[in-house]
């Protein structure tokens, strides 16, 4: 089973696959960088504030949080498959690293 295959399995959303020239995915990817920095993860602190857990969200807050993450994560994935990064950014921040810490955390809170 390929990669894109089991990733497939871990989204339940269709796949759309989009041709774009590579620096046009690292603007894209730059973009994400700074939604998650500068609004998402400001929002995640509110919550860690007031108590809230990420099991106590509805999907669509969920998708809102994690989804530029997840975004990230595959488009670092495919950027370094074709040598546009490096391995190390894929080994830390990669979709695979993502679903590494997500069952982590499912583990350690037997989820």
């Amino acid at each position: 089973m390929s990669d894109i295959t089991k990733r497939e399995e871990l989204i339940e959303d269709p796949i759309i696959r989009i041709a774009l020239p590579e620096k046009y995915w690292v603007i894209i990817l730059a973009l994400l960088e700074k939604t998650i920095k500068y609004n998402l993860k400001p929002e995640w602190e509110k919550l860690k504030k007031k108590g809230i857990d990420v099991e106590a969200l509805d999907e669509v807050q969920v998708t809102t949080l994690i989804g530029p993450v997840i975004a990230r994560g595959i488009i670092i994935k495919e950027l370094v498959a074709m040598g546009v990064m490096k391995q190390e950014a894929d080994d830390r921040l990669g979709v695979d690293k993502l679903v590494e810490m997500a069952q982590k955390y499912r583990d350690k809170h037997g989820l």
